[in-house]
């Protein structure tokens, strides 16, 4: 045995030669190279091992390392640290010991064992725990291959503290319609630390792209706490690169004006350049008419996301999309017939819209945040034929934090203005101020409120009826929500126009009621949009926080990028 103690040592492995199964015919020289390198003349894999300690055993054939071993395949872009690491040079294999650690395509894969096979290019790895596509995979074994991975009898876990991933079964859920540049003005605090549902599947099959992922679960089963809610054959899911867009074959089930009543099954496509196409056919129904029939199919891509739906109880074909531009700042957003973003004025309805946004954060000084929405392009009325060009820049100044509070959130006390300028095709303008106080509370963490009045001075009006501002000289916004139990919530969101001084001589032009039933990570959405007659219905399946997982018996993630 001959004992080499060296800091380093650059290594050729590879496949073993016939007839070369000693150090001697290999010409290796034994003993302390200079600089502390040695080298060992082989074909193949060009391999550059680090370690406290270098043993080779003679007998054997083998070479161990130990003490902060590292091995750097050169050609394979991989590397492999451990306690120990033994190579075999007949068997061409490597087998690493204590605190394993695998590092392959920027993925890294820890374990108690290690397993390299060479010649097949191969390992396998015990217990491994990695994080793959921001989830943690945890398993009891893993077979890892140069564009493929199989783990068994594992979990994976969304643990990313800013990674929540809502799946959800339809777009119309209830959300706030009146944007104020404020973000969590009404967040429930986070107590649960244990998911109330489990979800456990028998293989999952992962295949990443250059700009998607796509995730199989066959024959999965979902519990809600002892209860088996369903078992699915088989279940779809695409998400961008980066895990914001998620496309499901959760079923499309809602209610407006424009549609009826509809539900049906969906089933998704994975169309050319990393897009998906959901489709679904629709029975609609609306008041005492026979059941209609129809169809939704919502397009996405990592940039785009574009829903088309119709049935024949609406009659009326409704169309919603945006693409985004340059970053997440500007996107062009799309529609006819549906509700529109227009700022802090909430959703619009015009007949036909098309138009370029950029919304940002302008600046950030003296506890002020600069919001400002800047759009152009054209658009035509709801209720008649009129069309022209629009130009809308919109400002929202409000307090990054409280000017004063009391206790941590019980009361927060801000600023807030606002102002909007816009210029038509037809040589109309408009232009807006206001300003006011925003009050928000938190009480015993059960009962959170958000109120903001507003004092408003106009100038010109718009010529479209959907644009016009509906919410007078002097307005007051309210939201409240309440948690009844841990299980059952109720929420109401509304504007009203308190003097009634605007073109409709309308008290409320926000009139929002929804519960939400379940726990923070199944709950269950339920609400009515008074003033634009629809019905609000969904339910959403939170996976984040470290609180939800799937377990599986088979994992296969495959690398077609």
């Amino acid at each position: 045995m001959h004992n080499l103690k060296l800091l380093s040592c650059f290594i050729i492995l590879g496949v073993v030669l016939s007839g070369l199964n000693s150090p001697q015919a290999l010409g290796l020289k034994l003993g302390k190279a200079n600089n502390n390198q040695t080298a060992i003349n082989k074909k193949a894999v060009i391999v550059n091992m680090k370690s406290d300690k270098l043993e080779y055993f003679e007998e054997k054939n083998l070479f161990v390392a130990t003490g902060n071993a590292k091995i750097y395949l050169k050609d394979k872009d991989a590397s492999l640290e451990a306690g120990k690491i033994t190579f075999d040079q007949d068997k061409n294999t490597l087998v690493a010991e204590d605190k394993v650690k695998i590092i392959k395509n920027g993925n890294v894969i820890h374990g108690n064992f290690a397993k390299v096979d060479l010649t097949k290019e191969s390992a396998l790895i015990d217990h491994p725990d990695t994080v793959i596509l921001k989830v943690k995979i945890s398993a009891e074994k893993a077979d890892i291959y140069p564009k493929s991975l199989i783990l068994s009898n594992g979990k994976l876990l969304v643990n990313n503290e800013d990674l929540k991933l809502t799946l959800t079964s339809n777009v119309y859920v209830p959300e706030p319609l009146t944007n104020l540049g404020t973000e969590k003005v009404l967040t429930a605090p986070e107590k649960q630390e244990v998911p109330s549902y489990k979800i456990s599947a028998k293989e999952v099959n992962i295949t990443c792209y250059a700009n998607k992922n796509q995730i199989t679960l066959k024959r999965t089963k979902f519990k809600f706490g002892k209860f088996n809610l369903a078992t699915v054959p088989s279940l779809k899911l695409s998400t961008d690169k980066e895990l914001k867009r998620v496309e499901t074959m959760l079923p499309v089930i809602g209610r407006s004006k424009e549609l009826g009543g509809y539900v049906g099954p969906s089933y998704v496509f994975s169309t050319p350049f990393a897009s998906t196409l959901k489709l679904a056919p629709l029975f609609g129904f609306a008041g005492n008419e026979a059941i209609g029939l129809g169809g939704y199919a919502r397009f996405m891509n990592a940039t785009n996301q574009t829903e088309v739906a119709y049935t024949t109880s609406g009659d009326k074909v409704v169309v919603e999309g945006e693409q985004d531009l340059w970053g997440k700042n500007t996107k062009i957003l799309y529609g006819s017939n549906s509700y529109i973003d227009n700022g802090f004025f909430g959703k619009k309805k015009p007949k036909y819209i098309a138009e370029i946004v950029d919304d940002r954060l302008l600046s950030a000084a003296l506890n002020f945040n600069l919001f400002l929405r800047s759009s152009a392009g054209y658009a035509q009325d709801y209720a008649r034929d009129f069309g022209t060009g629009r130009f809308q820049m919109q400002s929202t100044l409000i307090n990054d934090k409280p000017i004063f509070k009391i206790k941590d959130e019980f009361l927060e006390f801000r600023l807030v203005s606002q102002g909007q300028i816009a210029a038509y095709g037809n040589g109309d303008t408009f232009g807006l101020v206001r300003v006011g106080p925003n009050l928000r509370s938190n009480l015993a963490d059960r009962l959170r409120l958000s109120t903001t009045y507003f004092q408003a001075a106009t100038y010109g009006d718009s010529p479209f009826l959907f644009d016009r501002y509906n919410q007078g000289k002097s307005s007051v916004i309210i939201r409240e929500e309440v948690d009844i139990n841990k299980s059952f919530s109720l929420g109401h969101l509304a504007h009203f126009n308190i003097t009634e001084d605007n073109w409709e001589s309308r008290f409320a032009t926000e009139n929002q009621f929804y519960v939400k039933v379940g726990s923070e990570d199944f709950k269950f959405k339920m609400g009515y949009d008074i003033v634009r007659r629809r019905s609000l219905f969904g339910f959403d399946m939170l996976m984040g926080s470290g609180r939800t997982g799937v377990e599986f018996d088979k994992l296969k993630l495959v690398d077609k990028k």
